[in-house]
């Protein structure tokens, strides 16, 4: 992963860029809540920028750069409406490589059915995710039983060092 550069959205406990980092890897962590950047700063992780950030609002005024991979497990549970989500998507679709992956977890995608009296109509599926990844311009492809990947073309297959990221990845489900 040295030289690869991720987007983080959802940066939870900073996991994912302590172990990204330690393989040269340069992780922008987002997330809307101060607590997380404030722990995921504490533990000073090199090569780690992490920022309060709402994806459903875009760039925000912020400078980017451009990833080789987005990894966000939950694309879609609290977009409030089609025009915020699909400003994600825009948003995701700007700041990837040309040969960039957008990574997303089906269970990720299915989170807001998971809880108690969730309505079937909040569901998003592998194939919403698709359709609306078109209108930017993206497909959506399976690279694992589990991991999605959104991109402008067909994703890159792993090689030995995607790999052991395909592994790093599923272990933090």
């Amino acid at each position: 992963m040295s030289g690869a550069r991720i987007l983080h959205v959802g940066v939870g406990n900073s996991l994912l860029a302590r172990r990204f980092c330690a393989r040269g890897a340069e992780v922008v962590g987002t997330t809307i809540a101060p607590e997380e950047v404030a722990h995921g700063r504490a533990m000073g992780i090199t090569r780690y920028d992490l920022r309060l950030h709402n994806k459903y609002r875009g760039h925000d005024g912020q400078a980017w750069g451009h990833f080789d991979f987005i990894v966000d497990n939950n694309p879609s549970s609290f977009a409030c409406c089609l025009d915020h989500y699909m400003t994600m998507l825009k948003f995701y679709s700007d700041v990837l490589k040309p040969d960039g992956q957008f990574l997303v977890d089906r269970v990720g995608l299915g989170w807001a059915l998971s809880a108690d009296g969730a309505l079937a109509r909040w569901g998003f599926s592998s194939e919403d995710l698709a359709s609306t990844a078109a209108l930017v311009d993206l497909r959506v492809e399976p690279v694992t039983a589990d991991i999605l990947a959104v991109s402008r073309g067909e994703p890159v297959r792993p090689s030995a060092i995607r790999r052991t990221a395909w592994r790093i990845i599923e272990r933090l489900k």
